[in-house]
């Protein structure tokens, strides 16, 4: 008796197993696909092609070969998405009993994505779902669903251009989606991650939809963005002749309401250089910044960007505008008494260079600019001023001492102390000019002027000084110059790294004679301090 139950068992057992292995071959899940093909192509608005379709029992799958969706003609005759297989799960018993097809999951296995932008700022998936209705969302057939428990896009490649820009494609690696409660007409819960292009990775989480009919960009967000070590060269976010380049970080949020996307959130840039001949950093700058994407014009309005270098605070603010020839500017920076010694590693970055062997210490920095013109090459134009800050290392009076106008008490001190530096100022790639030129540098001497420095740091300037009692020489001395008239012509050329004063002691003489003929009884020190007191100490500090 138990040796006839184990048989029957065992035959029972080998029936179950005959049947599982049967079934895919008594459905014919082949006879879903023109279904298949005719609903994915309605829903999307697009041709769906697929390939051989296979049952797999034990999995409770459907697996479908060669996936091609086609792209919008208006942007290419090539697929918007391939992929060579696709798994669906799907519900058994009404596959089996009512020969209905009830999609559960669908996990599509390393498929290849392009993504094209237009010149008017539009996206070749911007018409996924038919563009009959562009304002509302996606309309399926009657009786037919395009909901899914599960949705996943594992280890793609998503391949990202701009129709005919001479850039090439940004390609993002290891490409990962996982959706769940997917439904075309109702809000659903996503996670994206992926590599970036020149190195990081990124990670999009949160809720997304109802999907609009004809602008999928345009359908409503709400995540959490994280950005690791965004690389600006490698990412091509920015034109390397910029000389913009680092590491960038974001830890904030991303929103959409369809019409406006808000990015708000800590940046953290690493490595970073902000002109051509910069030199990285070795300090990080932190932005905590909002800005708002118009959708349709593609503006971006910067309404916070709170700059910080340690201790040092900087405010930016503006817009960058979606031109037919690129990105262009109108932003502006501020920042009032900035301490001198907290963005001494950043100088470098952006290419401000100071005398072999020196650098500054204390003092505060106070700007006031507007960056305006092309992103690939603007121009910073407005006023700096430097207060109470000693250049160590470098002895400006003993570099004038030589000159018969300035060979006067020997200046003991190694270091140049600077009480009062402002000019008005402008960059571009071509260089930098600064006009209106005030400077009181302690002991030396004060000077107005103008000039240029080359981007190769070449120096042409051009100064009037009126040297302090501290250095006055014998030329200065055996004339009188009480009313602020009598200055020395000072030209310095060279470099930034190694300047080269040239003192026209000619026509110093020659200005200094002219003013004792006109009588002129003061002192040369009472003379510049009185010069110093008529000027206000903040007149022209930054607001």
């Amino acid at each position: 008796m138990k040796k006839r139950w184990l048989m029957i068992t065992a035959g029972a057992v080998v029936a179950v197993l005959l049947a599982v292995v049967a079934l895919p071959f008594l459905i014919d899940v082949n006879r879903f696909r023109p279904k298949l093909e005719a609903e994915a192509s309605e829903a999307l608005g697009r041709t769906v092609k697929v390939g051989n379709l296979r049952l797999s029992i034990l999995g409770g799958k459907v697996i479908a070969e060669n996936i091609a969706i086609a792209d919008d003609p208006a942007f290419s005759q090539f697929d918007f998405l391939q992929a060579k297989s696709v798994e669906i799960g799907v519900e058994l018993k009404p596959l089996i009993f009512s020969r209905q097809l009830n999609i559960t999951e669908i996990v599509i296995e390393q498929p290849q994505i392009s993504i094209l932008k237009a010149s008017d700022g539009s996206y070749n998936f911007s018409s996924l779902g038919g563009a009959s209705q562009p304002d509302k969302a996606v309309q399926l057939p009657k009786g037919s669903r395009l909901e899914v428990a599960r949705l996943r896009i594992d280890h793609g490649k998503l391949t990202v251009a701009v129709v005919g820009s001479p850039r090439g494609a940004q390609v993002y690696d290891d490409f990962n989606v996982a959706v769940t409660d997917f439904s075309a007409t109702s809000q659903f819960h996503f996670l994206l991650t992926c590599k970036l292009p020149g190195g990081g990775d990124a990670k999009l989480s949160g809720k997304t939809g109802p999907i609009r009919a004809s602008k999928v960009a345009a359908t409503p967000l709400d995540a959490s963005a994280t950005v690791h070590n965004l690389d600006l060269s490698g990412y091509g976010l920015i034109d390397p002749a910029s000389g913009i380049s680092g590491q960038m970080s974001l830890d904030g949020n991303l929103s959409s309401d369809g019409n406006t996307a808000i990015v708000s959130g800590a940046v953290t840039g690493t490595s970073m250089t902000f002109a051509p001949r910069g030199r990285p950093s070795t300090e990080a700058i932190t932005i905590q910044t909002r800005a708002e994407l118009n959708l349709a014009t593609q503006l971006v309005n910067i309404t916070q960007s709170d700059i910080a270098i340690g201790n040092a605070k900087f405010k930016m603010t503006g817009t960058i505008e979606n031109k037919p020839e690129g990105r262009v500017a109108n932003l502006k920076l501020t920042g009032k008494s900035v301490p001198l010694d907290a963005i001494q590693a950043v100088l470098p970055s952006a290419a401000v260079r100071l005398p072999l062997g020196s650098h500054l210490q204390g003092g505060t920095l106070s700007v006031d600019f507007a960056i305006t013109g092309p992103l690939a090459s603007p121009t910073a134009a407005g006023h700096v001023l430097v207060m109470d800050t000693k250049l160590v290392g470098y002895n400006l009076g003993e570099q004038l001492g030589s000159s018969a106008a300035f060979a006067g008490k020997a200046i003991s001190q190694p270091d140049t102390s600077i009480h009062r530096m402002s000019c008005d100022s402008k960059a571009t790639r071509a260089g930098s000019t600064s006009t209106n030129i005030e400077s009181d540098i302690s002991d030396v001497a004060y000077s107005t002027g103008e000039g240029t420095v080359s981007p190769d740091g070449a120096l042409h300037y051009v100064l009037q000084s009126y040297p302090t009692s501290g250095v006055a020489g014998g030329l200065t001395k055996m004339a009188s110059v009480g009313s602020g008239n009598g200055y020395i012509p000072v030209t310095i050329v060279g470099t930034v790294e190694k300047p080269v004063f040239v003192v026209d002691t000619k026509a110093a003489a020659h200005i200094l004679v002219k003013q004792t003929a006109k009588g002129v009884v003061s002192a040369t020190g009472n003379a510049i301090s009185g010069l110093f007191k008529k000027k206000k100490k903040d007149a022209d500090e930054p607001k």
